[in-house]
């Protein structure tokens, strides 16, 4: 039976035409619809910019370190394979009586192609382009880690699902979006944070799941 259809167009997207499958997009749900477009493409746009800039190493506040240092055993080696020796990570774990192994591409030390040191845990932030690269390399070396990562997309393709599906991890969900920032010196935060962050976790937390506080006044 046909439907009478109104079209409706904003900024080049189309409501109220038969779809690919068939179905069709009723008008009067139009706005409410066009609204979470509006806000998905946003985001969209945003991590699509921080992927494809060639220049997605971000920085982390101190705030989103100390929820993790609780689960870390005492007089720990950790090994931080992104990381300077200014970084907030760096510090924060030194400064938690843990003994800090940290390298970076910048001084000719590839996570990828560098011997794994001798560590308890593998911790820090990894750069959005290569996180799935990372976190596969991380379960096959089998070493405790934990990988601050944007929620964006972070389950969403054949690939991921596989990998997650087939090692054992846990989630640490921050309470309040992560506001990274691109220099020590200043540490200008990122604005309005498009996404949530989480931990990516393995053999740490001492279930699948755990929520966590973080003050952004520390």
């Amino acid at each position: 039976m046909e439907q009478n259809q109104t079209k409706t167009e904003y900024k080049g997207i189309e409501f109220g035409k038969t779809c690919s499958n068939d179905a069709i997009v009723p008008n009067n749900i139009v706005q409410p619809v066009f609204k979470e477009v509006q806000a998905t493409c946003k985001i969209t746009k945003q991590v699509f910019n921080i992927k494809w800039s060639g220049n997605d190493e971000f920085y982390t506040p101190a705030y989103a370190i100390e929820p993790i240092l609780k689960y870390l055993k005492p007089n720990s080696t950790i090994w931080c394979p992104f990381d300077l020796p200014e970084s907030l990570f760096v510090k924060k774990l030194t400064e938690a009586g843990h003994n800090v192994i940290a390298t970076h591409i910048a001084i000719g030390q590839d996570f990828f192609t560098t011997p794994v040191p001798k560590c308890d845990y593998v911790i820090s932030n990894p750069p959005y382009s290569v996180k799935v690269e990372v976190l596969e390399r991380l379960f096959e070396i089998g070493k405790p880690f934990m990988m601050l990562v944007g929620i964006i997309g972070l389950f969403e393709s054949q690939r991921k699902f596989h990998l997650f599906k087939n090692n054992e991890f846990e989630i640490m969900y921050l309470s309040l979006r992560v506001a990274y920032f691109k220099d020590y010196t200043e540490q200008k935060l990122s604005g309005s944070p498009p996404f949530s962050s989480v931990y990516v976790c393995a053999k740490v937390l001492p279930k699948q799941i755990v929520f966590e506080e973080i003050n952004k006044r520390t």
